[in-house]
This record gives structure tokens, C-alpha cells and sequence, in this order.
């Protein structure tokens, strides 16, 4: 038995709602198809994603991504929640969705679809700054939190008292950070708010800046202080990207990267100013 998760696409049980795939009305037949598609989805499996349809997959880690669903995908979707029929001589028989309800339906400008603004795998603060600690998509945050197998939330106290506060500040600043080879305070502070942002990100509109980890000597731990905070806050370690010296090569992998909603891009071993056009000035 695998893993239930809370964005699985689940058929419905049957019997299921009978379309016609041989409706002359096309606004009709859009219609239907999107009434079945929406009582399907009460617990999210269908979001919007930048303008597109997207569903969540799990990569070769185990871990949750969010996939762009183009119109085979979508007509697999529908092929499993109607059942599909057209009429011949003989009456009523099955048939396959139409293409062009498919591609109608993903032509929606605006689909009444929930926003995926990200996927976590561990509580994060919401837009409204309430901490997120049930799994499944929350609409306020716009944010699906898929939990590692076996992870569970302590009791979080409202009003931590300073002897928390004080265990809090020891586990980040000595235990988790202390080996690190910083070489004043103030850099050890940037580590503990790179750390910390991805907890606090939905609280912050608009854009937040970049952190970039500089080695004082080579085999210091820069790319292990990436990885650390990855792996507070997706429970495994960063996927790294590499740099290029073309735009358009640089446009394509963040294109690819920012479709699987991630928690956070790496950028690995930079030997040069990122001053391409599809990032920022660093």
C-alpha cells in the first residue's frame, strides 16, 4: 500500500456522471465537463499555476512538485471522472473526451481553480500569520504542506516563554550552527534569517533578497549550510543548479525549476556577477 497523500488524483466511485462527447453546443459541453471537474477537486488534486493548469507529482526523492498538465494529461483526468458517450446506430457508446473540450477547458482565461503558491513539507506561517500545521492545501496561504512519512508536530505554545525562547536561539545559533566558520556575528545572524525565511515567506509581499553564502577559505561548508537549510525546510537536502553565461539558457532552467513550485532554488559554486536578464543584480 502506498502512501496516501493530499493531492492524489482519486477516481471517483461509480456510478459516474454520463457525458456526451458528441455535444453539437460546445459552451455546453465546457460546461458539463468543468462541473465534473470541480466537484472532483473539493480536496484539491487541480490548481492553477502561473496562468496554467498544474497537478502535483512526486519526483525521484519521494518528494511533492507541481507538474503543468497539458491536454493528454487532462483528458486522462476526464476519461476517469465521466463516463463518456456518443451516439451511433445502435444507441449510446463509450467514447473518449473530445479534444476539443480538452483544449477548450484549458483555454479558460482565469480558471476558477485554486492558486499553488508553493509546496512545503514542514509548518510554515500563512498569509494571515497563522501557523500551518494540517496537511493539505490551505486556501488563505495558497500553500500545499505534504509532511515527511512519520513527522508530527509538537504541541507549539502560543506564548513561548523565555526559557523556549532562549532552547530556540541555543539550537539554531550553537547546536545547528556552530561549527560553521563564520567569521564575524553579523554573518551568523544572514545564516540564521536565510534559515528562517522560508518559515516566514507567505508573510512578507513582494520580492524578499537573495542569500549568497561566500567561503572564507575553500571546504568551509557553504554548500553544506545550503543543504542544512533545505533540509529544514523541505526534509531533504537542495537540488542545485549550476550557472550558465546564456540568458536564454538561464531563462529555461528557472522556468523548469519555478513550475515545480520549490521551497527554495540553489545556485551552486557562482564564479561570476549574476547580471543576466532573468535574475537579479547579486
Amino acid at each position: 500500500m502506498g502512501q496516501h497523500l493530499p493531492f492524489n488524483f482519486e477516481k471517483p466511485p461509480t456510478p459516474l456522471p454520463m457525458l456526451r462527447a458528441d455535444e453539437g453546443n460546445l459552451a455546453a459541453a465546457v460546461d458539463a465537463a468543468w462541473d465534473t471537474l470541480k466537484r472532483s477537486n473539493r480536496e484539491p488534486w487541480l490548481y492553477r499555476l502561473a496562468g496554467n493548469f498544474a497537478c502535483v507529482v512526486t519526483d525521484e526523492q519521494g518528494q511533492p512538485i507541481s507538474r503543468v498538465l497539458d491536454a493528454e494529461k487532462l483528458r486522462y483526468m476526464l476519461s476517469r471522472l465521466a463516463d463518456w458517450r456518443r451516439m451511433t446506430r445502435d444507441g449510446l457508446a463509450e467514447a473518449a473526451p473530445p479534444m476539443r473540450v480538452v483544449n477548450n477547458i484549458l483555454s479558460t482565461p482565469n480558471p476558477d481553480l485554486p492558486v499553488m503558491g508553493g509546496i512545503v513539507s514542514a509548518p510554515v506561517f500563512g498569509r494571515s500569520g497563522k501557523l500551518l500545521t494540517g496537511p493539505g492545501y490551505h486556501p488563505d496561504a495558497q500553500l500545499l504542506y505534504v509532511p515527511s512519512r512519520g513527522f508530527e508536530v509538537p504541541r507549539i505554545p502560543e506564548k513561548p516563554t523565555l526559557e523556549q525562547i532562549m532552547r530556540a536561539r541555543q539550537l539554531l545559533c550553537e547546536d545547528l550552527l556552530g561549527d560553521f566558520s563564520f567569521v564575524s556575528q553579523a554573518e551568523r545572524a544572514h545564516a540564521v534569517a536565510m534559515l528562517l525565511l522560508g518559515f516566514g515567506r507567505s508573510l512578507i509581499v513582494g520580492p524578499s533578497p537573495l542569500h549568497m553564502i561566500e567561503k572564507p577559505t575553500p571546504g568551509s561548508g557553504a554548500t553544506l549550510l545550503a543543504d542544512v537549510a533545505a533540509t529544514l525546510l523541505t526534509g531533504v537536502s537542495a537540488g542545485v543548479m549550476t550557472e550558465t553565461n546564456s540568458d536564454d539558457e538561464w531563462r529555461k532552467r528557472l522556468t523548469a525549476k519555478l513550475r515545480e513550485s520549490p521551497s527554495l532554488v540553489v545556485l551552486d559554486n557562482l564564479t561570476r556577477r549574476l547580471d543576466s536578464q532573468p535574475l537579479p543584480p547579486c
